[in-house]
């Protein structure tokens, strides 16, 4: 990917211009995404969604699978569909404030499921069209976005 070199003391990187680096560079720049739900359908199309407009995305459908992906990706923010139980989101809440401490929750709801006040957790429609899913999400991490080939 490149070579490192030492310049009065300080590592510097620098990225050989190929297609490869250059994806990878911008993968590590994205910003990172976990849906958390349990309708394979709504999940994939919120992933396409995210995806065409530069995040990089995770899914999860169980607690286990949610911690995995948080353990073991740079989860900026966390999405909790409306399929998840109150005590899955729960769970998913706690679990994100003891592994990434920095990570926004946004969680979804619809009219039969209502998400309970919590500080940390931005609350939206579940069906909000998905420009404003994607607005909703960018304003949460600052707007900071890496440019996609998508956009």
């Amino acid at each position: 990917m490149g070579d490192i070199q030492n310049r009065g003391g300080s590592a510097i990187l620098r990225l050989r211009n190929t297609p490869t680096a250059t994806r990878r560079l911008q993968m590590l720049s994205r910003n990172c995404v976990l849906i958390f739900g349990h309708d394979d359908v709504l999940t994939q199309t919120r992933t396409l969604i995210l995806n065409g407009s530069g995040f990089q995305v995770w899914t999860a459908a169980t607690v286990e699978q949610a911690t995995a992906a948080i353990a073991s990706h740079p989860i900026e923010t966390m999405i909790l569909c409306q399929t998840l139980s109150a005590k899955e989101r729960e769970s998913a809440i706690a679990l994100g404030e003891t592994l990434r401490p920095e990570m926004k929750v946004l969680a979804l709801q619809d009219e039969c499921v209502s998400v309970p006040e919590h500080t940390s957790v931005k609350v939206v429609e579940a069906f909000v069209a998905p420009i404003s899913l994607i607005a909703v999400i960018k304003q949460m991490t600052g707007g900071a976005m890496a440019t996609s080939p998508h956009n």
